[in-house]
């Protein structure tokens, strides 16, 4: 079904190889030009540096932001690149209050999907300091950086869900018949969607992902 092939990264989630949870620092993508980066996670609060204190002696800052907008965004669909900024200062009415972590206060990013959108396969994010023209450091997507796109759920109904499997479509299948789920699964060897009650949604996803069967 070309339908449910992924041709765009809107609606889609990005997060870092080998992460089990969302809001780890996840780019969330509503639309192509609308966009953030997710620290919702509580567990960020321990694994990401707070924001820096301006005078020594002031005790930890506050948590890092739990969520960041791109701004100045742009879009090129031919050549599947997305561009936007974002900023650890914030807006507090009359003026911008500039604040930094680990002495970044700005970052710049370029991403270059995947054809099939399944992965950011190059780009860069280059982190300014205040008032800096030039980068601080600048980190590359594909050779440092690995972002896969999320294998989310959608909520259909009331007891249902959408799952939403990548190249293990066949494996996924064979795992919900010797579950005895009679849910329909399409064709797509890109993506294979399923309606079924979820009891344990998160034993569900990992058994799709590894083709094992899901007792339900």
């Amino acid at each position: 079904n070309a339908e449910s092939r992924v041709t765009t990264m809107a609606g889609q989630v990005y997060t870092n190889a080998g992460d089990d949870e969302v809001g780890l620092g996840s780019y969330h993508f509503v639309t192509e030009l609308d966009a953030y980066i997710s620290y919702e996670n509580e567990k960020c609060a321990k694994v990401y540096p707070r924001i820096d204190q301006r005078l020594a002696g002031e005790g930890p800052g506050d948590r890092i932001p739990r969520r960041m907008p791109f701004r100045g965004t742009s879009y090129d669909p031919k050549q599947r690149l997305f561009k936007g900024w974002v900023t650890f200062s914030r807006d507090v009415g009359t003026y911008e209050e500039v604040r930094t972590v680990d002495g970044i206060e700005r970052e710049e990013y370029e991403l270059v999907f995947s054809p099939d959108f399944e992965n950011i396969v190059a780009g860069t994010c280059q982190s300014y300091c205040p008032n800096a023209s030039r980068p601080h450091r600048v980190e590359h997507f594909g050779t440092e950086m690995f972002y896969t796109r999320w294998l989310h759920k959608e909520t259909l109904g009331e007891g249902a869900s959408v799952v939403a499997v990548g190249e293990n479509s066949e494996d996924a299948q064979q795992g919900l018949r010797n579950a005895g789920s009679n849910v329909g699964l399409s064709t797509s060897p890109q993506v294979a969607i399923s309606a079924l009650l979820a009891r344990d949604e998160d034993a569900f996803r990992r058994a799709l992902e590894g083709g094992m069967s899901v007792e339900l």
